[in-house]
């Protein structure tokens, strides 16, 4: 991504009963249903979940990137398959940031 647009992280799903996006092991960046005080501040109201519009699509838009969101970011779904059986899922996405470009005029 570049420093200052917005960037879409991947992963597709279906049937979800709660999504997580993770950065690292422990930084919360967004959740399905929303749980908003257990998100890191950092990402509050810089993202948005496509799975709130699109039931098949649990990929994340972090808006106005920095360098410090760079990292592993990960998709973490959990979904019912059966009578008290479920499955998980994760799927793990790398997110570097690039600074735009400057042009000089002297």
């Amino acid at each position: 991504g570049i420093v200052g647009q917005t960037v879409i992280l991947p992963c597709g799903c279906s049937s979800v009963t709660k999504l997580v996006w993770q950065k690292g092991d422990t930084v919360v960046i967004n959740s399905y249903p929303p749980e908003r005080e257990s998100i890191d501040q950092a990402y509050i109201d810089r993202t948005e979940l496509f799975l709130e519009k699109e039931k098949t699509d649990c990929s994340l838009m972090i808006l106005n990137i920095s360098p410090a969101d760079a990292g592993v970011y990960t998709c973490h779904t959990l979904f019912l398959v059966d009578d008290n059986i479920w499955s998980r899922n994760e799927l793990k996405v790398k997110l570097t940031g690039e600074f735009p470009k400057t042009e000089y005029i002297l």
